[in-house]
């Protein structure tokens, strides 16, 4: 069984990107981007057009996936790199295909 960090643990990183790359499009949206965000911080995302800002986020909820870059380059969130998203489900629950 999988161990869960104490999400009360205001060191633990929300959001963990290390080495992260990403292309849509024949292009590279994301390229090697690190980036660490703390439970207790607070973020804005800003930049021009096209820089890649929902790019970014839709890697956060998994809409988009970065590319494996081997075991220096990781997406995590919470501490965990992958999510069961039946885990968490009440009987009537809508989960997207």
């Amino acid at each position: 069984m999988e161990q869960y960090q104490d999400i009360r643990d205001t060191n633990l990183p929300l959001i963990e990107y290390k080495n992260v790359k990403l292309i849509r499009k024949d292009r590279v949206a994301l390229n090697n981007l690190t980036l660490s965000i703390k439970l207790v911080e607070h973020v804005a995302i800003l930049g021009p057009n096209g820089s890649g800002k929902s790019t970014l986020i839709k890697t956060i909820t998994r809409e988009l996936y970065p590319l494996a870059g081997g075991s220096d380059s990781y997406l995590r969130i919470l501490g965990r790199d992958r999510w069961d998203k039946n885990r968490n489900r009440r009987p009537g629950d809508r989960v997207p295909a």
